[in-house]
C-alpha cells in the first residue's frame, strides 16, 4: 500500500476502511505519515497563532483549530486500538516510537499563552450558545493543563506529562502480556461436572490450540476465568485461579509495581506545580463532584450502608456451603448454587436463551423502539474475525459509524469498552463528517457446535456499552468537543449504566431471549424469578465496586508511599479495610488496575458510584412512564443524549428529572435498607 492510499484511507468522510488500515503493509506505512501529518499539524498550528487579532472570530479561528489534525487523530486512534484489541510488536512499537511525539505536540497546544489568549479574546465576542461553550470547554482545559504557569513550571509539566505517557503505556502491555502467560492444565473432568458444556468446549479447544496433553486448558481470558470462578467444584482450582488473576503483572519483566509507584508520584508532582493538595483536589476540576470531601463523604456511605447488607450476603452464604471459612475464591461459586436453590434460575439456566445473535437483535430492535435508532449492517470488511459495522439512522437520517467487536482473545485488553475512534463534527467544506465509534467486549466466541452463549451479566455488559455508544451518536454537533464523551468524567457514565435496567424487563427479554436449540421464547415466569434475583448479593456487589472506589481515591490523597513495599502494603490495607473478607498475603489487583494506571479514571473510579446514583434517578422517570414509551425515549434522547457536553450535566439532571440527585436512589435500586 502507498502513503497516498493510506492518507487517502483515513480521510474518508464515510466508514474508514479499518480492515485495510489494519494490514501490516499499511500499518508499515503508518509512522511515516503519521510523521508528516503532525510536522503539518504544527505548522498549521503555528500559523494560526499568527493570525492577527483583529481578523479573530469564532469560524476563522476554531473551525481550522478543530480541523487541524483531524487526520492525524483519525490515524494514531486506529493504530491505538488495534493496539489494544489486538496488540502485536508491530503495533506496540508504532505506539512506543510515535506516541511521545504526539504527547509533545498536545503539550505545545494545551500549554501554550499565545492561544490562550486568543481564545480568550474569542470568548469576549458575541457568540452562539454552542460555541460559548466550546470555547469555555478549551479554555478550562487549557487551563486544567496548567497553561497560566511560569515557564519553567509548563516546560517540567511537558515532562511529566510524556513520562505518565510511556508509563501508562507499558503498563497497560504488562497486564495483557502477564495475564496471556497463565494457564492450567485440568485432568479430572469430575471437578468440572457443574460447569456448562459450551464453557469445557471452549476449555478443550484452548488444549488442542496449544497441543496439551490434558483435555481441558483454562485461562484468565474473562470467560475462562468466570468458568472456572464459578462452576469448578475443586475448591484449590479455583483459589489458584483467584490469586493468579489477582498477582498480574506483579513479577519479573511484566512487574507493574514500580511503574504504578512512579506513576503515583508523577501525578502527585503535577498536582503541586498547579498549586493543589494532592492529585485527587486537581483532578475534581473537571468533574461534577465539587471536592474530595463529598467524593470521600459519598464513598463512605455507601460502604456503611452496603457493608452491612454485605455482611449478611456472607453469613447467608457460609450458612448455606456449611463453611466457617471462606475464601474470596468461594464467592462466586456459592454464590451460584444459592441463587439457583433461592430463585430457581441461574446463569446455567439462563445462558442457552442468550445466544450472542440474538441478544444484539434484541438490543437493535430495543432502541429502535425506544429511542429510533436505526442500526443497518454496513458493506464493510470487519477488522478483526467475529466483529461486524453498521450504519446508524436516526428518524431515518444517518448519524454514525458503529464497530461492535465482541469476543475474546488473547491480544485483546480485559474489560469492555467503548471509544469514538473518530470524532463527529462539521468540517471546513460543510461537510458534517459523522463520527465512529467502537464498543469491544470479551464475550466468549462461538464454538463449531454451539453458538456464543452470554450470561445476564454478559448482556447486561453489552447493553452498558451501546449506551455509552448512543450517547456518542446522538450527541454528534457542529463542534468536534460537544459530543458526549466530552461530558464531565464522573456523569459518562450514568447513559451506559441506565440501559442495562432494561435488561431485566420480560417486555424486553421477549424481544430476544429464545432457546437456541428450540427456539421456546424464555418463560415469564423464569424472568420473574431473574428479576427476583436482581438484589441478589448485592451488598457484596456494591462493597466490591465500592473498594476499588477506595483504594483509587486514597492512593490520589493520601501521603504517597516511598518505596515498592509501601505500596504494596497500602494497597493491601485499603482493600482489606474496605473489602467483606480478608484478603490472601500477597493480593495485589492493583497491578492489573488499568482503569486507573493506563486509563481515564485516576483519582476518578468513584464515578462509577456517583453516575449510578444519577441513572437510578433517571430510570425512575422511565417506570413512571413505561419501561417502552417512546414518550420517554424521546425526552430522554432530546434532554439527556443530544445535548452531550452543550450544557453542564447536572443542569441537565435537573432539567429531566426535575430534582437533585439523591444517594438513597442507589439504596433502593439494589434493595438496601436505607
Amino acid at each position: 500500500m502507498k502513503k497516498n492510499d493510506l492518507l487517502n484511507l483515513i480521510q474518508s468522510d464515510e466508514f474508514i476502511d479499518y480492515h485495510q488500515l489494519k494490514s501490516d503493509d499499511a500499518l508499515k506505512q503508518s509512522p511515516e505519515l503519521l510523521d508528516e501529518l503532525l510536522t503539518e499539524a504544527e505548522t498549521k498550528f503555528d500559523q494560526l497563532l499568527e493570525m492577527p487579532d483583529e481578523t479573530l472570530s469564532f469560524e476563522s479561528f476554531m473551525d481550522p483549530f478543530f480541523e487541524n489534525d483531524e487526520d492525524l487523530n483519525n490515524l494514531f486512534k486506529a493504530v491505538d486500538s488495534f493496539n489494544s484489541t489486538d496488540s502485536s510488536e508491530l503495533t506496540r512499537s508504532i505506539i512506543a516510537d510515535f506516541q511521545p511525539r504526539l504527547v509533545a505536540y498536545y503539550n505545545k497546544v494545551n500549554l501554550n499563552p499565545a492561544l490562550y489568549q486568543k481564545l480568550t479574546s474569542i470568548e469576549k465576542q458575541e457568540l452562539t450558545e454552542d460555541q460559548k461553550r466550546s470555547i469555555e470547554l478549551v479554555i478550562r482545559d487549557m487551563k486544567v493543563a496548567g497553561v497560566h504557569l511560569s515557564e519553567e513550571k509548563r516546560e517540567e509539566l511537558k515532562t511529566i506529562n510524556q513520562e505518565l505517557s510511556e508509563l501508562s503505556e507499558k503498563f497497560s502491555n504488562n497486564v495483557i502480556d502477564s495475564k496471556a502467560e497463565f494457564f492450567y492444565e485440568i485432568q479430572d473432568e469430575n471437578i468440572l461436572s457443574e460447569m456448562p458444556a459450551e464453557d469445557m468446549e471452549a476449555a478443550k479447544q484452548e488444549a488442542q490450540k496449544r497441543d496439551s496433553k490434558a483435555p481441558f486448558v483454562f485461562t484468565l481470558s474473562p470467560p475462562s476465568y468466570t468458568a472456572i470462578m464459578r462452576y469448578c467444584t475443586d475448591e484449590k482450582v479455583r483459589e489458584i485461579f483467584f490469586k493468579a488473576n489477582n498477582q498480574v503483572a506483579r513479577s519479573g519483566d511484566k512487574d507493574n509495581r514500580p511503574i504504578a509507584l512512579k506513576i503515583l508520584e508523577l501525578r502527585q508532582k503535577k498536582a503541586e506545580l498547579m498549586s493543589f493538595e494532592n492529585f485527587a483536589e486537581y483532578i475534581l476540576q473537571e468533574r461534577m463532584a465539587p471536592n474530595t470531601e463529598k467524593v470521600l463523604e459519598t464513598l463512605k456511605t455507601v460502604a456503611e450502608k452496603a457493608g452491612q447488607a454485605a455482611q449478611e450476603n456472607i453469613q447467608e452464604l457460609k450458612q448455606f456451603a456449611q463453611k466457617e471459612t471462606f475464601g474470596e475464591w468461594d464467592l462466586a461459586y456459592y454464590s451460584e448454587k444459592l441463587k439457583k436453590e433461592q430463585f430457581e434460575v441461574d446463569d446455567k439456566t439462563l445462558k442457552p436463551y442468550f445466544s450472542f445473535e440474538k441478544v444484539l437483535e434484541g438490543l437493535f430492535g430495543l432502541v429502535k423502539k425506544l429511542f429510533e435508532i436505526d442500526m443497518r449492517p454496513a458493506d464493510v470488511t470487519p477488522y478483526a474475525e467475529g466483529a461486524r459495522a453498521y450504519e446508524v439512522f436516526h428518524q431515518g437520517r444517518l448519524i454514525a459509524y458503529y464497530f461492535l467487536d465482541p469476543f475474546a482473545r488473547p491480544s485483546k485488553r480485559p474489560g469492555a469498552w467503548a471509544n469514538d475512534i473518530r470524532s463527529g463534527y462539521r468540517n471546513s467544506n460543510g461537510t458534517h463528517r459523522l463520527p465512529i465509534v467502537i464498543n469491544e467486549c470479551n464475550f466468549p466466541s462461538p464454538t463449531p457446535d454451539k453458538p456464543s452463549l452470554l450470561t445476564h451479566r454478559d448482556v447486561e455488559t453489552i447493553f452498558h456499552e451501546f449506551g455509552h455508544a448512543i450517547h456518542v451518536m446522538l450527541s454528534s454537533h457542529n463542534l468536534a468537543n460537544l459530543n458526549g464523551f466530552h461530558t464531565e468524567w464522573d456523569f459518562v457514565e450514568a447513559p451506559s449504566q441506565i440501559l442495562e435496567n432494561w435488561c431485566w424487563e420480560y417486555d424486553v427479554l421477549s424481544l430476544f431471549a429464545k432457546h437456541y436449540e428450540t427456539g421456546e421464547l424464555i418463560p415469564k415466569e423464569t424472568v420473574e424469578k431473574l428479576k427476583a434475583s436482581k438484589n441478589f448479593m448485592s451488598g457484596l456487589f456494591l462493597t466490591r465496586q465500592n473498594e476499588f472506589g477506595f483504594l483509587d481515591y486514597l492512593l490520589h490523597t493520601e501521603p504517597l508511599p516511598k518505596t515498592i513495599e509501601e505500596l504494596d502494603e497500602r494497597c493491601y490495607q485499603i482493600t482489606d479495610q474496605y473489602s467483606t473478607l480478608k484478603k490472601f498475603e500477597g493480593y495485589s489487583m492493583y497491578t492489573a488496575f488499568s482503569h486507573i494506571f493506563a486509563g481515564g479514571y485516576s483519582a476518578g473510579y468513584y464515578s462509577y458510584v456517583w453516575a449510578e446514583i444519577l441513572e437510578a434517578d433517571l430510570f425512575e422517570k422511565a417506570k413512571e412512564l413505561g419501561v417502552l414509551n417512546p414518550e420517554f425515549g424521546k425526552n430522554y434522547v432530546n434532554k439527556i443524549l443530544a445535548p452531550g457536553a452543550k450544557k453542564p450535566p447536572i443542569e441537565l439532571f435537573r432539567a429531566f428529572t426535575g430534582r437533585e440527585p439523591n444517594i438513597n436512589s442507589l439504596f433502593k435500586k439494589h434493595g438496601i435498607e436505607i
